[in-house]
């Protein structure tokens, strides 16, 4: 599988708007806070900012739950494989994407299933950490900087690079689809 799939969307400009509204309206403490990920109560996001949705609607995909990933310290996210059970989600740029890169590693099979790099998030989801291995030790498969949509594969071990010229907060909104989009992966 690829590490991600770029999208057309000629309404982002409109979905940042929307959604960097609805974050100063509704959530205001996520452009401060250290925590990275950020679930938010969809349905009242998708009713009073309906571009996301329309947007999904028209590529025949209905979303199944929002959230933000809220970088607000100069510092990467390291190496990990996110919670389950969605393999492909999509990550729309909202604010301060340029100069910051997803990037995804290839990691050996038994590294993969070893119990030791599992770890227990703050909503109690299992999800893999490998922000202890040295990506320089690793084979890279992939990078990109946000500055488009992407369906982004989270089932592959992946980690964010902020470089010098980032500037924060980084928000990015994720969004998991009640469709099977991985195929867009292959």
């Amino acid at each position: 599988m690829k590490p991600f799939s770029i999208l057309r969307c000629d309404c982002l400009d409109e979905i940042k708007s929307e959604t960097l509204s609805y974050i100063e309206d509704q959530h205001p403490e996520l452009l401060n806070q250290s925590s990275l990920w950020h679930k938010s109560d969809t349905g009242a996001y998708m009713a009073r900012r309906p571009t996301v949705a329309n947007w999904f609607h028209s590529m025949g995909w209905k979303i199944r739950e929002i959230s933000f990933t809220v970088m607000t310290e100069m510092k990467d996210i390291g190496l990990h494989v996110d919670e389950g059970p969605i393999v492909a989600k999509v990550n729309i740029p909202i604010l301060n994407t340029a100069n910051t890169f997803n990037r995804w590693f290839k990691i050996q099979a038994d590294a993969m299933q070893d119990v030791k790099y599992e770890k227990i998030n703050e909503f109690g989801s299992l999800y893999k950490d490998f922000s202890q291995l040295p990506t320089s030790l690793l084979d890279p498969v992939g990078e990109y900087e946000l500055l488009k949509p992407v369906v982004f594969n989270s089932a592959m071990p992946h980690s964010v690079h902020l470089n010098s010229d980032a500037v924060l907060p980084r928000v990015v909104m994720s969004c998991m689809t009640f469709n099977d989009i991985s195929s867009l992966l292959v």
